[in-house]
């Protein structure tokens, strides 16, 4: 009996040490929307995953929560605590512990004897762990229970910070004997789980932003509205009459003059999206030229000035730039708003140069590259 013993005492304490030896580290992430969740088993002999570790990020308040679940019950130390005071013999004693934990004083506590024979020697110095370590967290303030059905640890995230690491320790399973006046609660189980999470938070970098995503979306409805009112008006870039050309002039100026430049950059692609088309915007209205022609030759079409050229391939730029966002986004409103900006520009260039293909061969480039950026746009934004 006492071989027997003995090889089950050798044996544990070769199990406990090659726990202590076997770190595993983990690369996780977590968002809002995604938490993470891992399954580890407390006996390293076994599959059965009876133990659950989630890690949850709250963007709103900046925290992070690790929870342990488990459909046994769970005890875990939360500080290192000295083996002595804390077991005398095979009692475990609460008000021993360094810190104030919640429990009913009829209960008692032990450990198995199998367990306290998994505890190296000399007992007298051996210290349990604390059931987590971590780096780059704040603990928030918490009540501490000696009987738990699930165990969580929330922290605070410092300066917003988007590496962190978390280091699973000591995790013990409680088992519960009714007596006839109160309730004993065994240790059979601890383990050291000498596991390391490193954690990437992702955070949106649009969160708490509600307000300037609405100001820059506001400010680029309220300029292409305007932008629209006076394209319609003076697209063709040309009038018959000097009246009409100073209307068209003065417009302009007071549209310059409303919508001024914004230089904004912003993290959040909603923002930086709604102003980059702002500014897009205020470009289309300086570029937009009017001349007094005489009536006979309105509409022959063709600006082939070297100006109008560059601002006939920017406009193929600006074409292949919405087809590439028409691509990636997900918004049906966006999608139809790009697709009728591209429409409005490929008209407002039909209007000046109708089909003409261009005299010099810089002109027949500069079109050739215009009508390249159209065709592109018809064959990939096809409206359903």
């Amino acid at each position: 009996m006492k071989i027997t013993y003995r090889i089950i005492l050798l044996l544990s304490c070769c199990f406990w040490l090659l726990g202590l030896q076997a770190q595993t580290v983990r690369t996780i992430s977590v968002s809002q929307e995604t938490s993470y969740t891992d399954h580890i088993s407390l006996k390293e002999d076994t599959k059965d995953m009876d133990l659950m570790v989630k890690f949850v990020f709250s963007e709103a308040d900046n925290t992070l929560s690790v929870t342990l679940i488990s459909y046994r019950t769970l005890f875990v130390f939360w500080d290192n605590v000295h083996y002595k005071p804390l077991i005398k013999g095979r009692k475990l004693r609460p008000d021993q512990l360094p810190y104030v934990v919640e429990y009913d004083p009829k209960d008692k506590y032990k450990v198995t004897k199998l367990f306290k024979a998994t505890v190296p020697q000399p007992r007298e110095d051996y210290y349990f762990r604390r059931w987590i370590e971590y780096d780059g967290l704040q603990p928030a303030p918490q009540e501490y229970k000696m009987v738990n059905d699930f165990i969580t640890q929330t922290f605070d995230i410092p300066n917003k910070r988007n590496q962190v690491s978390v280091k699973l320790r000591d995790v013990f399973l409680l088992d519960k004997i009714e007596k006839k006046k109160y309730n004993l609660y065994q240790i059979p189980l601890g383990r050291d789980l000498d596991m390391e999470y490193q954690v990437t938070i992702e955070r949106n970098p649009c969160f708490g932003l509600d307000e300037d995503i609405a100001a820059a979306k506001g400010a680029r409805e309220s300029i292409q509205t305007s932008y629209a009112s006076f394209f319609n008006r003076f697209g063709n870039g040309k009038t018959i009459s000097s009246d009409m050309k100073k209307v068209f002039d003065d417009m302009k100026s007071t549209l310059l003059d409303q919508f001024k430049p914004k230089d904004i950059v912003s993290p959040c692609p909603e923002i930086q999206e709604a102003w980059d088309d702002y500014n897009n915007y205020i470009d289309s209205i300086s570029s937009l030229k009017c001349i007094v022609q005489d009536p006979v030759e309105v509409g022959t079409g063709g600006d082939y000035t070297p100006e109008s050229l560059k601002i006939l391939v920017s406009k193929a730029r600006e074409i292949d730039k919405m087809v590439s966002r028409w691509l990636v986004s997900s918004d049906p409103i966006e999608k139809n708003d790009l697709v009728k900006r591209c429409n409005d520009i490929i008209e407002e260039v039909n209007t000046v140069y109708g089909k003409h293909p261009g005299r010099t061969a810089e002109q027949q480039q500069s079109i050739a590259i215009f009508r390249a950026a159209e065709r592109y746009f018809k064959k990939t934004c096809k409206q359903e």
